[in-house]
């Protein structure tokens, strides 16, 4: 001390190259000193160097120091160098350059092993080292990122003496960034470490405050393992780090503003680049506010990535009040595999596929995301997942949902307005579901949603060896349809079809809706009948069962017939009080009760009760043998029973009115009628349906009908056969003009009916029918035949009678003895509606061509010829004309007819006096006698 003190330091400036080269020496680097000022700290000797300059291995100033201040430790004498207590550096200009080869220089020392590293090793194991308001310059030539520079910085790096054994050393640092942050940022720590150039083999631990910064602008010389576009925020950093690399890292952040982008895969970490989106499809992800705590660690070969307290305000309506999780990253079996964990207390799932363009995701996912389109509310979330990292096949998944919806997306059924609670992983799951005014939509399956007031059930599921199991459990639904509850079973084996066992039960229902519940596979024709025609209804006792191989659905064989040797498919249902409208123009059967049964591909309605337009059902089916056929056949039996007036008004309200030719159209009627009906309609051309009838009358009545000139018909019996082109009868039994009759019905080829009679006709009948002093003179019975021809709106009649047992007492010659053949004919054609003509014989003695015309809705004569033994003319003038060739005429004979008690003309008797008859068709208006 006395030699430093006396002799040393008086004369230090003369020993300044000596030290120079002292220094050089011990250092392996050579350094120049332009002023050494000594002085005492104490008993400490105490020197300030000005103007140093360390050169590097190339001769080149590697760093100049204006002004250092150091108190040199008395242990410098035993360990034979420069040992400083304390070495403050003054407002130095440091400059770190790393080469475009990766090299780093530290004030200008190459710390990658190629300078001597001695300088920067002996500045390491100094006690204490302060460096004050310094400038650090970085520059890197690799990343061509411009210069960063860290102004006002202030280090103090200090070697404890219980650490130094160990080479740890603890430091602490202040400084301005030239960007990101106008505030002060403040990094400290510890870390072990002697030698620069064994910097892989150091370690230590650091945390850093960050007030008020941009963290996007550090973009060009950090890299973040997110594209980063911004984020202004405060921030707290954990960091530990060993063997050139950081190992932990933990963040307490909150920033706002934030942008960033998920990076893309490398090609060497993803090989089928297809299932990756195109780079140029992903999108900045925006938050307005982010906070939390994130760790991330790198040891072992394992990456952990954790984040808690999570809490996230997106723009497009993302909020995270608590999330958390955990991504990590691993080798296992000499593969990459990842495990990882998400812990969210809500989620809108309608914000996932505007999340899927930020987050990189496969395409297969991407594409099942759109097509689902989930919306809904997730709560208490808790997700997990591990696995080969590009397929991880593990995981596990609970949460409480609530008005979830999804799009029917391939096989998977739409929903809306789901609530319920799922649990589910790689073995297995369970979805509880309790859910009001939900929606279901089985696209493929059902051709409408079905909605339900109530819903709830258990379905679990649960995978093994390649085999899924799927059971559901009372599944309760309740709806404006109907209300029942599901049992199914479900399984698909490795190998195998999947394999169904299905029992609904449903009661309450109504079958307008019915249409919302048959299959798509019943064809578009079947589906077409079944929506026109069941109209109305009661559902009750609705059973359905399904068992067996879904490949082989529904379950018929070669010949559409069911089998059930080989599965089951049924569903049957009671209906009351419905309406059905069979086939188009045919009169609605209403209030009905029906047992509806689909089995196969066959479908089976049959009623016991019901009516159509009064007419009562005894039974009636409607089968369609095939659903699934190219052109389904419907085919209907029924047998109905009702008044005959009610008959002919269903008659005339149906397809079969074409063929009556308007016969029924004004037929008045009494009685019973028993109708047999079979119909076979093609679906696919309705007017092609054939039909065949049978209608039974017992003791039935017909009215006089004058428009067609039938009489009136009394105990009619019999049956009427038609089909969709012709009605016939034979031989029905009847009364006509108070005798037993007999008529026949048929269609001939040009679409007339024709109608043939024959009888037997009384004197009281047609005096009561038509009473004149002509009438009058007719006494007993005789035969008679007619035949109707109807070509609507024309009706030709033809009556014919031989007389034979009908006397007539006129005076001669239009007398007849009962056993004398008289044929009486009578022939009335229509030539139009307006138009007809009347030929009359009566044996040879009278004939009579009349032509009648409507001028007032009424036929009168227009023109007319009577030939009395003389044939009738054709009339050619206005006006009734008669001819008569007589022998002789008894005048007396005619005067005491014509004045007896059925005379139509006056009591006067005088001879010259002129009669009028006015109750014939007669035009003779004066006679004299």
């Amino acid at each position: 001390m006395l030699a430093i003190r006396f002799i040393v330091y008086p004369n230090i400036d003369q020993y300044r190259d000596d030290v120079a080269q002292y220094v050089s020496k011990n250092l392996g680097q050579t350094v120049n000193i332009g002023e050494i000022i000594t002085g005492w700290d104490g008993v400490s000797p105490h020197i300030a160097l000005k103007r140093v300059d360390v050169l590097d291995a190339e001769n080149r100033i590697a760093l100049h120091l204006n002004h250092v201040e150091a108190n040199v430790s008395w242990l410098s004498i035993p360990m034979l160098q420069p040992k400083l207590s304390k070495l403050i550096v003054h407002e130095p200009a440091l400059t770190i350059r790393r080469k475009p080869d990766g090299r780093i220089f530290l004030a200008g020392i190459d710390i990658s092993g190629k300078s001597n590293p001695a300088f920067s090793n002996w500045l390491l194991r100094q006690r204490h080292l302060r460096i004050i308001n310094a400038q650090l310059n970085w520059f890197d030539d690799l990343r061509q990122a411009p210069v960063l520079s860290l102004n006002q910085l202030n280090l103090n790096l200090t070697n404890p003496v219980i650490n130094s054994p160990f080479g740890q050393h603890q430091f602490a640092l202040s400084a301005i960034p030239s960007t990101g942050t106008p505030h002060v940022v403040k990094v400290s720590g510890v870390f072990s470490g002697g030698n620069v150039k064994k910097t892989h083999t150091w370690h230590g631990k650091l945390t850093g405050q960050f007030k008020n910064t941009d963290i996007s602008l550090w973009k060009p010389w950090i890299d973040y393992p997110l594209d980063l576009k911004s984020g202004v925020g405060n921030a707290q950093i954990a960091l530990e780090f060993a063997y050139n690399k950081i190992e932990f890292v933990k963040i307490n952040t909150a920033l706002t503003n934030l942008s960033l982008k998920i990076k893309a895969l490398e090609k060497s970490q993803e090989k089928d680049q297809e299932r990756f989106k195109n780079k140029s499809n992903e999108k900045y992800l925006l938050a307005s506010r982010f906070s939390g705590e994130i760790t991330w660690s790198d040891r072992k070969d394992t990456q952990t990535l954790r984040v808690k307290q999570i809490k996230l305000a997106m723009p497009i309506g993302l909020n995270i009040n608590n999330g958390s999780g955990y991504y990590v990253t691993s080798i296992k079996n000499a593969k990459p595999w990842v495990s990882a964990e998400l812990n969210l207390d809500q989620f809108n799932l309608s914000l996932v596929n505007q999340l899927s363009p930020y987050l990189n995701l496969p395409l297969k996912i991407v594409s099942t995301l759109n097509g689902l389109a989930p919306v809904g509310e997730l709560n208490n979330l808790k997700l997990s997942w591990s696995g080969a990292q590009a397929n991880p096949n593990n995981y596990a998944i609970k949460t409480d949902f609530s008005q979830l919806g999804l799009n029917v997306y391939k096989k998977i059924p739409g929903v809306s307005n789901l609530s319920g609670v799922l649990l589910a992983n790689q073995a297995g799951g369970e979805l509880i579901i309790k859910s009001k005014k939900v929606m279901v939509n089985f696209k493929d399956i059902l051709r409408r949603p079905i909605p339900a007031n109530l819903l709830s059930g258990n379905v679990k599921w649960m995978y093994k060896d390649n085999n899924l199991n799927v059971e559901a459990n009372k599944i309760f639904i309740t709806s404006p349809h109907l209300t029942g509850t599901v049992n199914a079973k479900y399984s698909v084996k490795a190998g195998k079809d999947a394999y169904l066992d299905l029992t609904g039960k449903f009661s309450k229902g109504d079958v307008q809706y019915a249409s919302f519940y048959y299959p798509n596979m019943l064809g578009e024709q079947t589906l077409r009948w079944l929506d026109t025609s069941i109209k109305k209804g009661v559902l009750k006792d609705v059973d359905v069962r399904i068992k067996g191989n879904l490949a082989n659905f529904p379950f018929v064989n070669k010949n559409k017939q069911t089998d059930s040797k080989l599965e089951l498919f049924k569903v049957s249902a009671q209906l009351s009080n419905a309406t059905l409208d069979y086939g188009t123009g045919w009169p609605a059967i209403e209030g009905m009760n029906l047992s509806m049964l689909f089995t196969g591909t066959r479908m089976e309605l049959s009623a016991n009760a019901g009516n159509m337009l009064g007419n009562k059902i005894i039974k009636s089916s409607a089968v369609i043998k095939q659903l699934d056929a190219q052109n389904p056949l419907l085919t209907i039996v029924s047998e109905v029973h009702g008044n005959i007036a009610d008959g002919i008004k269903y008659v005339n309200n149906s397809p079969i009115k074409s063929s009556t030719q308007g016969f029924t159209d004004s037929l008045l009627t009494a009685g019973k009628g028993h109708l047999l009906l079979t119909l076979n309609i093609p679906l696919k051309n309705v007017d092609s349906t054939k039909i065949a009838g049978a209608y039974k009358v017992s003791n039935g009545i017909i009215y006089a009908n004058e428009q067609i000139g039938l009489p009136e018909l009394n105990n009619i019996n019999g049956t009427l056969n038609f089909t969709e082109s012709n009605i016939n009868a034979q031989n029905i039994s009847a009364e006509a003009f108070g005798s037993p009759a007999k008529f026949s019905l048929k269609t001939q080829a040009n679409k007339a009916i024709v109608i043939s009679a024959y009888g037997r006709i009384n004197d009281a009948s047609i005096k009561k029918l038509a009473p004149s002093i002509v009438t009058s003179s007719l006494q007993g019975i005789a035969d008679w035949a007619s035949e109707i021809n109807i070509r609507p709106p024309l009706v030709d009649i033809n009556l014919k009678s031989n007389l034979v047992g009908m006397a007539i007492n006129l005076p001669a010659p239009f007398n007849k003895a009962a056993n004398e053949v008289m044929l009486l004919s009578v022939d009335k054609k229509q030539m139009s509606l307006y138009k007809d003509s009347i030929t009359l014989n009566l044996g040879k003695l009278v004939s009579a061509n009349i032509l009648r015309a409507t001028p007032a809705n009424d036929l009168v004569i227009e023109r007319g010829d009577i030939g009395i033994n003389v044939p009738a003319i054709t009339p050619l003038t206005p006006g009734l004309s008669v001819r008569a060739k007589l022998d002789s005429v008894n005048a007396d004979d005619w005067i005491a007819l014509l004045d007896g008690p059925e005379s139509v003309l006056s009591t006067n008797k005088t001879p010259t006096t002129s009669y009028v008859i006015n109750k014939t068709d007669l035009a003779i208006q004066k006679l004299t006698i």
